[in-house]
């Protein structure tokens, strides 16, 4: 599964790239270093194939990826899901483009007092920001419960 995630995030960034290479043969995407830079990284050798060398800024910020885009320092990133990025837009009033999907990490199940995730307790809600580029994510299906958003969590 993690080959397959690789080829076709690899297949995507050279699809994406490529439309950029054509003026010159050095393309800059910044990334956030896990798991983007790694994927990009694991790409590279088959765009340095193709003439194109890339080269990967990692940010450990959601923030500065896009205003390094924003201001030409960047030709592309790859870090972000479409709600973020309209969030974004909206916010700083850039007109920065999707050219295609990102995926979703999964989340980690991390050891604690449960032996199995049989024993795992149901929590009924959780604390979730009314923010429109998280209640996009899959992780956290928002929903109003005596008027404060909440998910629905195993812990």
């Amino acid at each position: 599964m993690k080959k397959l995630l690789l080829t076709l995030a690899a297949m995507l960034a050279a699809g994406t790239l490529v439309c950029h290479a054509q003026a010159a043969t050095t393309v800059k995407v910044g990334a956030s270093p896990t798991p983007h830079a790694e994927i990009l990284n694991a790409a590279k050798d088959m765009l340095k194939a193709e003439g194109i060398n890339l080269e990967i800024i990692e940010y450990s910020d959601y923030v500065q990826p896009n205003v390094a885009l924003d201001s030409k320092d960047l030709d592309a990133n790859y870090f972000q899901h479409k709600p973020y990025l309209d969030d974004f837009n909206a916010q700083k009033g850039t007109k920065l483009s999707s050219m295609g999907g990102v995926h979703y990490e999964p989340f980690g199940i991390y050891a604690g007092k449960c032996k199995s995730l049989k024993d795992l307790r149901r929590v009924p809600s959780w604390p979730c920001p009314k923010t429109p580029p998280t209640k996009a994510a899959p992780s956290c299906s928002c929903r109003t419960r005596a008027s404060s958003p909440s998910r629905t969590v195993w812990a």
